[in-house]
């Protein structure tokens, strides 16, 4: 999106304590387009929201809703119990065809 409505989403998001960010895509260091621009739009506000990313849809796979609902889950869960890390969680992927998939050599979050 271009210009990027930085000030409108600073405005929207300063009360805010969570938000939850579904892409479509990877960008820079692992993590989604939208997300990546959100943080960088929110960095600097005085009670800047927790940001969890999520990557669906790759490789033109379908969104699902079970995948939706799954990430909000994770994402309150994690909210509630405080766990507030950098790493995207990518959804709707089959990791496990992969031979020698390790997670933390493939993706180490951004």
């Amino acid at each position: 999106i271009r210009p990027y409505p930085a000030e409108e989403l600073r405005e929207f998001f300063k009360d805010k304590e969570d938000i939850i960010v579904f892409d479509r895509d990877i960008g820079y260091g692992y993590e989604g387009t939208l997300s990546y621009e959100l943080k960088a739009a929110l960095y600097g506000l005085k009670n800047r929201p927790n940001i969890k990313g999520f990557i669906v849809g790759l490789g033109g796979r379908d969104v699902k809703t079970e995948q939706i609902i799954s990430g909000v889950y994770k994402a309150l869960d994690e909210f509630k119990k405080g766990i507030f890390t950098n790493k995207t969680d990518f959804l709707g992927l089959r990791l496990e065809e992969l031979e020698d998939y390790d997670e933390e050599t493939y993706f180490k979050g951004g």
